[in-house]
């Protein structure tokens, strides 16, 4: 199990974060995976939404992880909880559901998902504890490819 972290969650750079009630904030981490490519056993972690925030948008932009003619490689997006995506109301559920978007390169806006997963997504609650969002692969790659995988997450302080 291969766990790939930005550098904000290694500590290596600090975000920079403004806590006025209800003020918008975008940051963007970026991810590099490795030539070997992404497992189900592996996580992707971007940042720690701090306690308290909300996400109300989040733009995703990926390398081709799967060099593959016929790709399989699909994913969860949205707040990491012991491994895997939570499904939980409070955390917006997954933003993304074995999502294939990694198979090639790609933009990937929260409004490209579906009603139910955009809903569940902006009714998310505050939590009084920081929250880890990130990626769970839930296929693998028919052929495994490094790249570069960047999330541009906004919302909102308390």
């Amino acid at each position: 199990m291969a766990r790939y972290t930005s550098n904000f969650i290694d500590g290596r750079e600090i975000p920079v974060y403004s806590y006025e009630p209800g003020e918008l904030i975008t940051v963007k981490a970026s991810v590099t995976i490795p030539a070997a490519g992404l497992t189900t056993a592996d996580t992707v972690e971007f940042v720690e939404l701090p306690a308290g925030c909300v996400v109300v948008d989040y733009v995703l932009v990926n390398d081709d992880l799967d060099a593959n003619g016929t790709p399989t490689l699909a994913a969860d997006l949205g707040v990491l909880a012991s491994g895997a995506i939570s499904s939980a109301a409070a955390d917006g559920g997954k933003w993304r559901s074995a999502a294939t978007v990694l198979q090639a390169p790609a933009v990937t806006r929260a409004s490209a998902a579906s009603v139910a997963e955009q809903t569940a997504l902006l009714r998310m609650s505050p939590a009084t504890s920081d929250r880890v969002i990130g990626l769970k692969p839930t296929t693998g790659a028919a052929t495994a490819a490094g790249g570069v995988i960047d999330l541009h997450l906004t919302f909102r302080a308390p």
